[in-house]
């Protein structure tokens, strides 16, 4: 019959060393002495089976965390989940010396934004976690020696490990992989969502640059009515405060066509932020936004959203984490403080060993309250996920009507709205300049057309937030819900707004 494996670590000591023994579950053991000079040495049993022993826990005690290897597999998931992945840093230079559509935006964003970068971060310091919950506790010693005088020294050695350390290391590590897929959630959430917002800011700027157009071509319209009415005041044909009043609507539309510019600029300073550009780096937009086409909502479309919700799955990883650190505070809160291990000593020439055991006697602190603490803590993450789950649908439907109402409201403002007030401005100033037509009912026409412009560019912008919104939810992103009090269009002579900010 086989010998049956000590499991206890031994101690051998000699005059001029001190030898650790461990028995390991293979039955090999080892031994490592080490002089009284300070020297190490090691002799070995079962060479082979003690190597592989030892190369295993030297290669998990020196591992580390690899963050390119990290990012690349974030982005790999992007790439499946939302079909983005990060420029290379060759073709930057090529994609900026043309017009920038949407998807080349946010390859250029993710490779050179630096908030992004410190955000993925986070995956990398919870792997970290995760390996060294995952590496064995080390072995604490403690020595005395007492000279005597004609006697032999006295010598007292202790090794010990935690008890705890070695029994709790599966569900420690356990946990801290639940945590780290919780954290590995949460970054590709991020770059997702990081997409969806880098697709929104270029929406916005070239949806600020056709507000800015449509404001300078009704300033030039404006000023060109005021050059006719200045004409015809002097011929005699109108009265002077018809040509004030035109001189007012050209000063107001100057006005607006500043504001538009400056807007204009803004919102291409804030894209150029997302996408890490020197303000010495080109970069050229369209100058319309593109025609709305169909929301092409498929039936499932809620239901799918929350199948692939990352914001779900950390939440999820979260509540599991909790649950296995409430079991693991009930051994926790009584054996944190225990450690077992061998005690050697030597009196009076005579060598003595035997086991060695060190734990907190609970007289005043039973752990309940800690026990308490992570029962709580695993409730109030269940609570989170389940109110997460409702939200999460809502925010599902929402985004799904809007993306259908706002294709709708883009094609309705571009194919009646738009001709509409084209048709009333041509009549109105055919019917002005045949004397028909005060100039009242010439502003009150530009107005129109000038609001029936804006209510277009309101439409399209909102039509592709919410495509975006809709796409984003579909790979997994952050549900937003968006604002509908601005979905209709506006006729009237101030800006739309509506946004989902």
């Amino acid at each position: 019959m086989a010998e049956t494996p000590r499991t206890w670590p031994s101690i051998r000591l000699s005059r001029s060393s001190v030898a650790l023994c461990f028995a390991v579950s293979c039955g090999a053991s080892c031994s490592v002495a080490i002089p009284m000079g300070g020297m190490v040495s090691a002799s070995f049993m079962s060479r082979n089976h003690v190597l592989a022993f030892a190369a295993a826990l030297a290669l998990s005690a020196c591992a580390g965390v690899d963050m390119t290897a990290e990012r690349a597999e974030l982005f790999a998931e992007v790439g499946t989940r939302a079909g983005a992945a990060p420029a290379e840093d060759a073709a930057i230079a090529a994609r900026l010396d043309e017009p920038l559509d949407q998807a080349d935006a946010v390859s250029i964003a993710l490779a050179r934004n630096r908030g992004l970068r410190a955000d993925l971060a986070e995956a990398g310091l919870a792997r970290a976690a995760w390996i060294e919950a995952g590496l064995p506790p080390n072995i604490a010693f403690h020595g005395s020696l007492i000279p005597e005088s004609g006697e032999p020294d006295m010598i007292d050695l202790d090794f010990t490990a935690p008890v705890l350390g070695l029994l709790a290391l599966p569900a420690r590590r356990a946990e801290a992989r639940d945590r780290y897929d919780a954290a590995r959630s949460d970054a590709v959430l991020a770059v997702i969502d990081f997409a969806a917002e880098t697709r929104i800011a270029w929406v916005e700027a070239v949806a600020a640059r056709q507000r800015a157009e449509l404001a300078r071509s009704i300033r030039r319209a404006a000023e060109a009515a005021l050059v006719a009415a200045e004409e015809l005041r002097a011929a005699g044909n109108i009265p002077a405060v018809d040509v004030d009043r035109e001189r007012a609507l050209a000063q107001r539309a100057r006005l607006d066509a500043e504001n538009a510019g400056i807007a204009a600029r803004a919102a291409e300073q804030r894209l150029r932020a997302r996408l890490g550009l020197d303000p010495g780096d080109p970069l050229m937009l369209p100058d319309r936004l593109p025609e709305a086409g169909a929301a092409a909502i498929r039936d499932g479309a809620v239901d799918a959203a929350l199948e692939a919700s990352l914001p779900l799955a950390a939440a999820r990883a979260r509540a599991e984490a909790e649950a296995k650190a409430a079991n693991l505070a009930n051994v926790e809160s009584l054996l944190d403080h225990a450690a077992l291990g061998v005690m050697i000593e030597r009196e009076e020439g005579e060598w003595a060993e035997g086991p060695v055991l060190e734990a907190e006697i609970p007289i005043f602190n039973w752990g309940r309250a800690e026990r308490d603490a992570a029962r709580i803590r695993a409730d109030q993450a269940l609570d989170r996920l389940a109110q997460m789950s409702l939200e999460t649908r809502a925010a599902a439907t929402v985004a799904a009507e809007e993306a259908a109402l706002a294709a709708e409201q883009a094609s309705y403002v571009r194919d009646e709205v738009l001709p509409t007030s084209e048709a009333v401005m041509r009549g109105v100033t055919r019917q002005y300049n045949a004397m028909q037509r005060g100039v009242f009912d010439l502003i009150a026409a530009f107005e129109t057309r000038a609001a029936a412009g804006e209510s277009y560019v309101a439409a399209l912008e909102r039509h592709h937030r919410a495509r975006i919104r809709m796409e984003q939810m579909r790979a997994g992103g952050t549900a937003v819900v968006m604002d509908g009090a601005g979905a209709g269009p506006d006729m009237g002579a101030g800006r739309s707004g509506g946004g989902d900010h």
